[in-house]
């Protein structure tokens, strides 16, 4: 194979390299877990305030519960005092007994609020411990990442020594058409002749072309009239 050959299928290796890099499974479960972490984070955030709201609430009905007790019960004092009024005993009879049920529509919302407290703590339980078990699977999934990107990059690293070997070894000006038309080329400057067509665009060359392959001399190239690449003989 040509020096140029090789350093075309070390750049493709390396492009391929730098792709797999990119886009590793194991960079992909740590990015799920990740995003599994964020979303249980804030899931718990929300529970707190939901739980914060609901305390105030709580405290809210708790104080008007208070307060309307007290109000019955001072009533039911009065209603019970030596030489209180007969002709006030059914108004107070009647305020205690609103009182009484607005009491009991109280309490019934503070066992409401009681019950919603403890399914919302009981999420916030499971969410913590989804939390935990996320912490848990991270140091195996990043190790798990490091080695691929260590193995990856160490691999890389050969690549691109030798890809500066081989390319120390090509004529400069060649070298630098090649440089030129790898960015315009999908990163594929140099193509062979196979079956007398272009294996880059996969195209028939005409008999003149392959005529003029075989007369080159070291050192000078030819290139596919219908792609631009660099044409090496098979």
């Amino acid at each position: 194979m040509s020096l140029l050959g090789s350093l075309q299928e070390h750049d493709t290796a390396i492009d391929h390299l730098r792709r797999r890099l990119g886009s590793l499974p194991e960079r992909g479960a740590a990015h799920d877990l990740n995003e599994r972490r964020h979303a249980v984070q804030a899931a718990l955030v929300a529970l707190g305030t939901r739980l914060d709201e609901l305390a105030a609430a709580e405290e809210g009905v708790e104080r008007e519960l208070a307060v309307v007790e007290g109000r019955a019960a001072s009533l039911d004092n009065t209603l019970r005092a030596p030489g209180s009024a007969t002709r006030d005993a059914q108004a107070i009879i009647h305020e205690i007994d609103q009182l009484r049920a607005q009491a009991g529509g109280l309490e019934e919302q503070a066992l409401e609020l009681l019950e919603q407290r403890d399914a919302l703590l009981n999420e916030q339980i499971r969410a913590q411990g989804e939390l935990d078990q996320i912490a848990a699977e991270a140091p195996a999934i990043l190790a798990a990442v490091a080695a691929a990107e260590g193995e990856a990059g160490a691999e890389l690293k050969r690549l691109e020594a030798e890809r500066v070997a081989t390319a120390a070894g090509v004529d400069q000006g060649l070298l630098a058409t090649y440089e030129r038309l790898r960015p315009r080329l999908d990163g594929v400057a140099v193509a062979h002749v196979a079956n007398g067509a272009c294996t880059g665009c996969h195209l028939s060359l005409s008999a003149a072309d392959l005529d003029h392959l075989t007369r080159l001399k070291p050192g000078e190239h030819a290139t596919c009239e219908q792609c631009g690449r660099i044409l090496i003989p098979s």
